[in-house]
């Protein structure tokens, strides 16, 4: 019963907590992010990312860390930059070459 009432508490979290929880626990204190980096919008538990960021690498973190915060229902990271595409050094892709 403990699991169901957890559940239905992360549900029903007010869309100014969950904005606070991002701004003040994911961005400051989780990835050491000044909040007034970002643009944090949430409505009916939907987030909407914008702003930009030092590296991709930064933005997909942010992205990730959000979409676990209890109560979040989905993240648009649509308007979400950053200024260095640190991943597109990478020399291995996740599918295997074609057989020759």
């Amino acid at each position: 019963m403990a699991r169901a009432e957890a559940s239905l508490a992360a549900a029903t979290r007010s869309d100014t907590d969950l904005e606070r929880e991002i701004r003040d626990d994911v961005l400051l204190r989780t990835l050491w992010i000044h909040p007034s980096h970002l643009r944090v919008a949430v409505v009916d538990g939907e987030v909407t990312l914008g702003g930009e960021l030092d590296t991709r690498t930064e933005a997909e973190l942010v992205t990730a860390y959000v979409a676990r915060v209890p109560g979040v229902v989905s993240v648009d990271d649509s308007c979400l930059r950053w200024a260095r595409d640190d991943l597109a050094r990478r020399h291995w892709t996740t599918t295997p070459p074609p057989v020759t």
